[in-house]
């Protein structure tokens, strides 16, 4: 899995893109992260690029890792193998504190049942303002609260 993100060449309104040099090291480098756990491989050789100053989404099916990794870079998960890059230096985030004090947290929904699938819109949008990212047109904002089945057992 490889995934490059950079920052998007139309802007949002009233934000303003700065410009990233080229040879600026990337912001943080997923490099050939893989994780398991018994009877599962979550993740398999990831890589993924995040420049400064980009936005990125994260999306798949059930069961294709997404969690497992936001949970490694948040530092709740170790990886088996594979090396995170902070600013082109490798680091280890031993507990979620440590990826805070280097400025890396992850913000969730919290699960919902069926019923309450209505609310998540109004709530994405709330954390979307909340990081300054409130001018997100609908179209966008769906991408962003697709609703989740439930996994079978």
């Amino acid at each position: 899995m490889f995934a490059s993100a950079t920052a998007s060449s139309t802007p949002l309104m009233g934000v303003q893109p700065t410009a990233t040099p080229v040879d600026e090291p990337y912001l943080l480098e997923i490099v050939n992260v893989s994780k398991g756990f018994p009877g599962v491989v979550a993740l398999s050789d990831v890589q993924l690029r995040v420049r400064p100053g980009s936005v990125l989404a994260l999306m798949g099916e059930n069961g294709a890792g997404k969690s497992t990794l936001m949970k490694i870079i948040a530092g709740i998960y170790q990886p088996d193998a594979g090396e995170l890059r902070l600013r082109g230096k490798p680091v280890v985030f031993e507990t979620p504190l440590a990826a805070l004090q280097a400025g890396i947290t992850t913000v969730l929904l919290p699960a919902r049942n069926r019923k309450d699938l209505d609310e998540i819109p109004a709530e994405a949008q709330q954390r979307l303002t909340f990081v300054w990212l409130d001018t997100v047109d609908d179209a966008m904002r769906s991408a962003f609260v697709a609703p989740q089945q439930p996994r079978q057992s």
